[in-house]
C-alpha cells in the first residue's frame, strides 16, 4: 500500500510537470512562428551584422571557431528562417509527446494504469520517436546548412543519418503498446468469463 501512494503522489508531481512542458512548448511554438512572420516581413538589411570572433556549432558535435576579417558583415536572416521555421515543428513534437504522457499519467492517478487508451497512446509515442529518428537529423542538417551558408563556411557538408537510439526506442514503444493491446484483450476475456 507504501508503494501505491509513492507511485501515485510521483505521478501526480510528473502529471503536473508534463501539463507545464506541454503549455510551454505550445507557447514556444506560437513565438517561434510570431517570430518567423517578424523575420519574413522585417526589411533585409536589418539582419546584416558585423560581428567579431565567434564559436559556430553544429548539432553539439562539430565546433568551428571563425574569425572573419574586420568589417565583414553577415546577414542573418537566413539562419533565423531556419531556426524559427524548425522550432514549430519541434514545439508541436514536444506538445504531442507531453500530451500523450499527460493521458497515461491521468489514468494512473484513476487507478486504471492498464485502460486500453493507454495502448494507443504508447503506440502513439513509439511512431513520434520513429519519425524523430529520422526529422531530427533533418532539422540538426537544416540549422548546420544554414549556419554554414550564412557565415560562409567552406569545404564544409552536411549529413543527415538515422538516429539508432531513437529508432530503437520507437520501436520497443511499438512492441510494448502491442504488450498493453494484448493484455487488455486477456483481461476483457477474464472478465467476460467471470
Amino acid at each position: 500500500m507504501y508503494f501505491v501512494k509513492n507511485f501515485k503522489r510521483l505521478a501526480g508531481t510528473l502529471h503536473a510537470l508534463t501539463k507545464f512542458l506541454f503549455w510551454l512548448s505550445v507557447v514556444c511554438g506560437v513565438l517561434s512562428l510570431l517570430l518567423l512572420a517578424v523575420v519574413l516581413l522585417a526589411p533585409e538589411g536589418v539582419w546584416q551584422r558585423e560581428t567579431g570572433t565567434f564559436l559556430f556549432s553544429a548539432g553539439g558535435v562539430l565546433r568551428y571557431r571563425l574569425e572573419p576579417p574586420p568589417g565583414t558583415v553577415f546577414n542573418l536572416r537566413p539562419l533565423l528562417l531556419a531556426a524559427f521555421g524548425v522550432a514549430p515543428v519541434l514545439g508541436g513534437g514536444f506538445a504531442l509527446i507531453q500530451w500523450q504522457l499527460m493521458g497515461i499519467l491521468e489514468t494512473v492517478l484513476q487507478d486504471k494504469p492498464f485502460a486500453p487508451a493507454n495502448a494507443g497512446r504508447i503506440k502513439v509515442l513509439g511512431i513520434i520517436l520513429l519519425a524523430g529518428s529520422v526529422l531530427i537529423s533533418v532539422i540538426r542538417a537544416v540549422m548546420a546548412y544554414a549556419g554554414i551558408k550564412t557565415f560562409a563556411i567552406a569545404n564544409m557538408d552536411v549529413a543527415v543519418t538515422v538516429d539508432l537510439s531513437m529508432l530503437l526506442i520507437g520501436l520497443l514503444l511499438l512492441v510494448l503498446a502491442g504488450v498493453f493491446r494484448y493484455g487488455n484483450y486477456l483481461q476483457d476475456e477474464v472478465d467476460a468469463t467471470l
